[in-house]
């Protein structure tokens, strides 16, 4: 099996530098965000001034690294430089040519590998760390993936270190069992749930029945809105298999993840953003929105964007309003959430019409 290609795996992920920092745990998660290619003799790896936000390595073969003011060297598989990326510094300093028959590479998203660390570093027991980290070490392999998914969300980017690593310290875990009720239609809102392992159905009354109107799996969140509206549950949520729900108190909830994500504009920097081609965003019922309106707006009410936010443009902004910026805050964080650029008008469309 001489001419075998290389594949990776977490024992060989292990080796290089700096994924050698990242815990075992979570490098098998990361093998699924490698890509191996295999070049033949001349073909270009990068050009210098190349700005790809990602690692390479040199798993098999040779390469010959051209700088343009400096001597060229280069790097073969085996030796102590194919351990750690080639060029890490970005823009690319050099330009990399494959020097052997053929080479084969690996790239891995290097803001990936940065989550990882992070994850991997605040997960570390250190009785003397400032932040004593909640010890998720007792959950199963879907709770650890769900973990480092969760540190490349959308969410977690427009957060500074400090809030992740309160947020690692305040999270609790709630192990909940088929039929569980976790939130109930008409209660105050006290905690922002992430579903880590199974499933659950989110359930509205309507007159004595409970009709299901969507459902929760791995990765999702609920119970924000209660929370940034101040309003009670508008639906229950009742786990379908056994699961793992993962929640910070309202109070946490305000100060890590609302105030940070949800941005807020005036109306005036609303109307220069929507001439400017910002897309403005009704959010109250389509009742509402047929009496008064913003003139140009789109109307999707607020209970049903969860569901449809993947009909609108990822590439737009969005400056959401409702009457009194009560629910276009809770669709602002939903939309951040989502990885989406948004902000809600302060005072609403009221504001507006003023």
């Amino acid at each position: 099996m001489a001419n075998e290609k290389p594949v990776p795996d977490s024992k060989l992920l292990a080796k290089l530098h700096p994924l050698d920092t990242i815990a075992a745990e979570h490098l098998a998660t990361l093998v699924e965000h490698c890509e191996t290619v295999t070049l033949k003799l001349g073909e270009v790896v990068f050009e210098a001034g190349d700005a790809t936000p990602v690692l390479f390595y040199v798993l098999e073969g040779e390469l010959k690294c051209i700088h343009p003011t400096r001597s060229d060297f280069s790097i073969a598989s085996g030796s102590d430089a194919a351990l750690r990326p080639v060029s890490n510094l970005i823009p690319r300093q050099f330009t990399a040519r494959i020097a052997s028959e053929t080479a084969t590479i690996m790239t891995i998203d290097r803001e990936v590998v940065e989550k990882a660390q992070a994850w991997s570093q605040m997960a570390e027991t250190d009785s003397n760390a400032a932040v004593e980290v909640t010890d998720l070490s007792g959950g199963s392999e879907t709770t650890r993936e769900w973990m480092f998914g969760l540190l490349q969300s959308p969410i977690f980017k427009e957060l500074p270190t400090t809030s992740i690593e309160q947020f690692f310290a305040r999270i609790e875990r709630v192990d909940a069992k088929a039929d569980d009720v976790i939130i109930k239609q008409g209660e105050a809102g006290d905690y922002y749930y992430m579903l880590a392992h199974g499933v659950a159905e989110v359930l509205r009354k309507v007159g004595p029945t409970q009709l299901p109107i969507a459902e929760l799996e791995c990765g999702d969140a609920f119970g924000e809105e209660a929370l940034i509206a101040g309003t009670p549950r508008n639906a229950s949520v009742r786990m379908k298999t056994d699961g793992t729900l993962m929640r910070l108190s309202a109070e946490d909830f305000k100060g890590l993840l609302e105030h940070p994500l949800v941005r807020w504009v005036t109306p005036k920097e609303a109307a220069a953003a929507a001439k400017s081609g910002a897309q403005l965003l009704d959010v109250r019922t389509e009742r509402e929105h047929g009496v008064k309106c913003i003139r140009g707006s789109m109307n999707i009410p607020l209970y049903k964007l969860r569901k449809h936010s993947d009909t609108l443009d990822r590439n737009a902004e969005y400056i959401v309003y409702c009457d009194t910026g009560a629910r276009s805050s809770a669709a602002a964080f939903l939309l951040g959430e989502r990885g989406f650029k948004s902000a809600a008008i302060q005072g609403g469309l009221s504001a507006m019409l003023r």
